[in-house]
């Protein structure tokens, strides 16, 4: 992900809960942060469902990414709460946030 590029991501969320297909994330909240290799916080992500019942959320950067650490090793998820206070959380997905060719 090249600094100072928007952060806007289009996600297809999956989860079970008990070994049970989630279908419909009506009812859930979304959340997600970007965090450095040594477990600092780079961004706190606004999250909103474009579709919960098929899963479909977009997750963006709140403010420029123009200060964002340049690391190979950025890691985000997402964590999923359900009405009733459970907490469902995705596989993290490291990437790499770099200096673009164009500045």
């Amino acid at each position: 992900f090249p600094s100072h590029d928007t952060f806007d991501l289009v996600a297809n969320i999956e989860a079970t809960i008990n070994g049970v297909v989630v279908e419909d994330f009506t009812d859930y909240t979304l959340q997600s942060q970007v965090r450095d290799p040594k477990d600092g916080l780079i961004a706190t992500m606004t999250c909103t469902w474009i579709d919960p019942t098929r899963g479909i959320a977009r997750i963006t950067a709140p403010t420029s990414t123009v200060n964002w650490p340049l690391t190979n090793a950025a890691r985000m998820n997402v964590r999923l709460i359900t009405t009733n206070g459970k907490v469902i959380s995705s596989d993290t997905v490291t990437f790499e946030i770099g200096k673009g060719p164009t500045q």
